[in-house]
């Protein structure tokens, strides 16, 4: 691929994208972690359900970069080398992992073994988000395409195999047909196809430019996503908390090397990501309310360090105390991660 740059740094709709990626994917990291700790019997296909669906929002997010790479002139082999595509794992109706000897009873809560890789699943992509989005909101990063590309590309395969562990888990107990239900295979993307029209459709979208006139196509999606994101936000709303708890994510691990030397995520690392999502969970409850499920104390007392901090960020961010109420999301992106780079080299 031609060593071209695209300009200096990511272009304002990518970012829009970017940023409506992470939304989508913290909460659906959220979701799988809560359901890793409730005891709730159907933990198997919703754990399955939001893996698939965290994986394919960071898909489309990936398939749009890829389409604005060839709209500025890339070619397509130069595009499916940085999409990793030779190499990428799939979630898949055979899975790839050994099969748990579970028996029934033991699954009516997730297994210590199987929570123990879930943590480290989710702590995995988590590190990530700050970093690309750090890489998106600042002037001055050439290389946008392939530093975001390979940290998304690595997001996508880590929770592949998250995937075919639930369905390790459950394959004896589960027929063909459900296994796709629940790991959604139908709507599966490989990034050895992308872009693929959805793509290019979605890029029309965040461009304002016309597409399909069918209000079922991503033209249309790209469209209202760029239309919701340049509105001011209200006061206090999700989406700038969302930013401040991957802030404190980021600052927490600054300069810290995120894997052992056998390549597994260290445990401190996966404490401070999981501790996060945990803290934003604390930080969304109105005064009384209780959250939506219990902590271990260990956890606990991460998660209300991560919640303090979230508080401690909004107030940097936002000093004339609005939290965010009339600024746009690009703005609060701007404020969150568009200073001195993000610390991280990883």
């Amino acid at each position: 691929m031609p060593r071209t740059t695209f300009g200096d740094a990511m272009p304002s709709h990518l970012q829009l994208a970017a940023v409506r990626c992470t939304l989508e994917v913290v909460d659906q990291l959220q979701g799988i972690l809560k359901y890793s700790v409730l005891g709730h019997r159907d933990w198997v296909r919703m754990c399955m359900y939001r893996t698939g669906d965290a994986m394919d929002t960071i898909g489309h997010l990936v398939g749009v970069i890829a389409a604005h790479l060839e709209r500025e002139g890339a070619g397509l082999r130069g595009i499916r080398n940085l999409l990793r595509s030779n190499t990428e794992q799939l979630r898949t109706i055979e899975p790839q992992f050994s099969r748990e000897a579970f028996a029934k009873c033991d699954l009516e809560r997730m297994p210590d073994p199987v929570r123990d890789q879930v943590r480290a699943s989710l702590a995995s992509v988590a590190v990530r988000l700050p970093v690309m989005l750090g890489c998106a909101a600042r002037s001055g990063s050439e290389r946008w395409p392939s530093r975001c590309l390979r940290l998304m590309a690595d997001s996508m395969d880590e929770l592949a195999g998250l995937a075919n562990l639930l369905a390790a888990v459950r394959v004896d107990g589960l027929g063909d047909e459900l296994l796709i239900r629940y790991q959604q295979l139908y709507q599966q993307r490989p990034r050895a196809g992308m872009p693929y029209e959805a793509d290019r459709d979605y890029l029309k979208g965040l461009l304002g430019l016309p597409g399909e006139a069918d209000s079922a196509t991503w033209s249309y999606v790209g469209r209202s996503a760029a239309g919701r994101m340049r509105e001011p936000l209200r006061a206090d709303p999700y989406e700038a908390k969302v930013m401040a708890m991957l802030a404190v994510l980021d600052g927490e691990l600054e300069g810290q090397r995120w894997a052992d030397r056998s390549c597994r995520l260290r445990i401190p690392v996966q404490n401070t990501a999981v501790g996060c999502l945990n803290g934003l969970e604390l930080a969304l409850l109105v005064d009384g309310e209780d959250p939506l499920y219990w902590l271990a104390e260990h956890d606990d007392i991460y998660a209300e360090v991560a919640a303090r901090a979230m508080a401690s960020r909004l107030a940097d961010i936002y000093p004339d105390g609005s939290r965010g109420g009339g600024m746009a999301i690009l703005d609060v992106l701007q404020a969150t991660f568009g200073g001195a780079p993000v610390g991280s080299k990883r």
